[in-house]
């Protein structure tokens, strides 16, 4: 399934996670309040419907079930010490929940996201667990998602791969890299670095404890270039 983010933003569609039914999904959004940094719930819920949708996508073409809405704190002590821990199996893990589509490792992946080996320098233990269970509470300035908002009503939303002459090229959904939407200079209205990142807050939802600490023992690995 391929999803046209444009199109579901103009919908503002709202898609649940994976386990989770139509009527918790509608019941979260109803919860959503506008924040300081001037975004309506609106447009939060265009948003959120949007990055549900990549989500979505992945999961579909999975069919994994949701495990739990995990948080740092689930983790206590375990994530500072990795000891034993699989990276081997961390790998495979990466792999599996879509990683590689936005972050590079030293052979593999995508330069959507910040490199590996650089997450594994700044950020250990519950702090760097923090970051991918929480990717929106401090985003890298080189990756923000751009938003663009079009004179004819369309908004479309996502990493600039290209800007030259009169359009931006604009890959929305990192999951589906090879569609790219061209955004005209001459037909925007507006255009702003969004506060939420690409990267759902959810991606590790369908994965088992253990699994996510043999994750964490892969990234952390990659601070030794030799190990990847």
């Amino acid at each position: 399934m391929k999803v046209s983010l444009t199109v579901l933003i103009m919908a503002a569609t709202v898609v649940p996670l994976c386990g989770q039914s139509n009527a918790d999904s509608a019941k979260s959004e109803s919860s959503v309040k506008p924040k300081s940094n001037g975004e309506t719930i609106k447009q939060i819920t265009k948003r959120k419907a949007a990055q549900s949708a990549v989500f979505m996508d992945w999961c579909e073409s999975t069919q994994r079930p949701l495990v739990k809405r995990w948080k740092v704190e689930d983790f206590a002590e375990d994530a500072a010490d990795l000891t034993g821990r699989s990276v081997e199996l961390g790998r495979q893990i990466f792999k599996t929940a879509g990683c590689f589509q936005c972050h590079l490792t030293r052979k593999h992946g995508a330069t959507y996201g910040p490199y590996v080996a650089d997450l594994a320098k700044r950020f250990t233990g519950s702090k760097l667990l923090e970051h991918i269970l929480e990717p929106s509470r401090e985003i890298h300035k080189d990756f923000r998602t751009h938003v663009f908002v079009m004179k004819d009503g369309r908004v479309v939303a996502g990493f600039v791969v290209k800007d030259e002459g009169d359009n931006i090229h604009v890959v929305s959904n990192p999951l589906v890299p090879e569609e790219v939407a061209s955004v005209s200079k001459v037909g925007m209205e507006e255009r702003h670095n969004s506060v939420r990142s690409m990267m759902p807050d959810h991606m590790l939802h369908t994965f088992k404890r253990n699994e996510i600490l043999d994750l964490l023992a892969f990234i952390q690995s990659a601070a030794d270039r030799r190990k990847q």
